[in-house]
């Protein structure tokens, strides 16, 4: 199933290739559950300097069932919606 998180941070000294190890501790499951990831949006948190992160938005795939009410910023991906949502209209001639 396919999932959205927000507010997945890591230090921007940091690959982006913690972006898992981040998801899979915040939800409590292991790494090697999360099978594909992307990033959806990247932005910086620079509020408590020297401390600068980045904050990810990110959809990953999982074999996993998981309870969207347990996290607020974690909910499921309505593949179908997107697609739908990213065609380009239809023009009647």
């Amino acid at each position: 199933m396919k999932y959205r998180i927000a507010q997945i941070k890591a230090s921007i000294s940091d690959p982006e290739d913690v972006i898992p190890k981040e998801i899979a501790r915040e939800l409590h499951i292991r790494e090697a559950d999360i099978s594909e990831w992307e990033i959806r949006r990247k932005s910086i948190d620079s509020r408590k300097k020297p401390h600068i992160q980045y904050v990810y938005t990110v959809d990953f795939v999982t074999g996993k069932k998981l309870k969207e009410g347990r996290n607020r910023n974690l909910s499921a991906v309505d593949e179908e919606a997107e697609a739908a949502v990213m065609r380009p209209p239809v023009h009647g001639d």
